[in-house]
């Protein structure tokens, strides 16, 4: 596949995970098998709050991530996403799922209050919201969102890293 960044005017070819009987599109039994909302897909609207949504000391750029080990990261976008690309030893726990409480969070929140979670999307947007979301619920323990999300990670620290 061959994305182009209309910001910058790179292009960059990358390699697709193999097709998976069990996927949703190409699978041997597909469920979407016709163009649909995207925005819904996603989660996100036109209602939905833009911008800066947590504070600097909620927040970590993506070379703070990479320099220290992690051990827990939360991926917020839609498992097919997840599917696409994933950074290493991270968990996928949807936004939809997560903000609607379907989500089984204990084995990804830690004892240790002070040991940080993390919490990562596509841009950064979506993790905000879910770091405000999980501090009410969790006042205690520590969320961070990643700036910039996997966008930030690929623009500043792999650029092998496949985007979509």
């Amino acid at each position: 596949m061959m994305l182009v960044s209309p910001w910058d005017g790179i292009m960059k070819a990358i390699q697709l995970r193999p097709r998976q009987k069990d996927c949703v599109v190409c699978g041997d039994s597909p469920s979407v098998t016709s163009p649909i909302n995207y925005v819904k897909f996603c989660g996100s609207g036109k209602n939905k709050a833009y911008g800066n949504v947590s504070t600097e000391d909620e927040r970590v750029t993506v070379q703070q991530l990479n320099d220290k080990p992690y051990k827990h990261l939360i991926d917020v976008r839609p498992a097919v996403e997840f599917g696409i690309c994933a950074l290493e030893n991270s968990v996928c726990i949807p936004f939809g799922e997560l903000m609607a409480d379907k989500a089984d969070l204990a084995p990804h929140i830690p004892e240790d209050t002070s040991e940080p979670v993390y919490l990562l999307c596509r841009a950064g947007i979506n993790s905000q919201v879910a770091v405000q979301y999980l501090k009410e619920k969790y006042p205690d323990h520590c969320f961070k969102d990643i700036i910039g999300g996997l966008m930030g990670w690929t623009g500043e620290i792999d650029s092998s890293f496949p985007m979509y």
